[in-house]
């Protein structure tokens, strides 16, 4: 019987039965690529990420900028059509201490809400794992969850196809075996990097949840921000 692969609950149930994009297929644009994974998820898990994954997907194109193509078009779209979606985002936003913009106007940096990144990009690595290797990372598994505002990632298209491309350029993956963790790099729209190390029951410490802002779309940062 097939289970959850997020919190292992049986499903026995056909009602209780449904099937998770990971990632999630929000991030691509309008023509998706055909090898999206589809993993078995329980009707519980499946509907808590919906909302979040659309406005993640709206954060991660919109600070993209023109990288995330017509994924970025439609999030800029969702977000400006009502006030309340402009007030979402500019509530994570905070002006930058000392950079400007051309006209000397304080350039911003975005504020991600820690717990949501961390717990969306974790859900992610969890499906990557479980399309790998056919079972769940135990729920003892420790998650430290990083943002790398420094790093510019190369154009993921350079490289020839292997494991981790295939939904390029919106998404690549890469993991990096330890001797105490695997971390695993996970890279949107070629543009923006997030890094999850995953430890092991026997190996887990306490996780690092510390996240560092990053700047918004088109924008410069400092060793805070793109």
């Amino acid at each position: 019987m097939k289970s959850c692969y997020l919190c292992g609950k049986p499903l026995a149930s056909k009602a209780d039965r449904t099937k998770d994009h990971v990632p999630p297929e929000c991030i691509f644009p309008s023509e998706k690529p055909p090898n999206l994974l589809t993993l078995p998820c329980c009707r519980d898990c499946n509907s808590k990420y919906g909302k979040l994954d659309e406005r993640m997907r709206n954060y991660l194109a919109i600070l993209a900028a023109t990288a995330s193509g017509d994924a970025g078009d439609k999030a800029r779209r969702e977000v400006l059509r009502s006030p309340r979606g402009v007030a979402d985002f500019l509530q994570h936003t905070r002006p930058h201490p000392t950079l400007t913009d051309p006209k000397g106007e304080p350039r911003h940096l975005f504020f991600f809400n820690d717990d949501e990144l961390r717990d969306w990009l974790c859900r992610i690595v969890k499906g990557l794992y479980f399309a790998k290797a056919g079972e769940r990372l135990s729920d003892a598994t420790q998650y430290s969850v990083r943002k790398h505002p420094e790093v510019t990632p190369q154009s993921s298209l350079s490289f020839p196809m292997e494991d981790g491309l295939q939904f390029r350029p919106h998404f690549t993956y890469g993991r990096v075996p330890d001797v105490r963790e695997v971390v695993w790099f996970l890279i949107f729209y070629d543009a923006l990097m997030f890094s999850v190390a995953v430890q092991p029951p026997e190996e887990a410490t306490q996780p690092n949840n510390s996240l560092e802002p990053t700047s918004t779309a088109g924008e410069k940062g400092d060793s805070n921000g793109h």
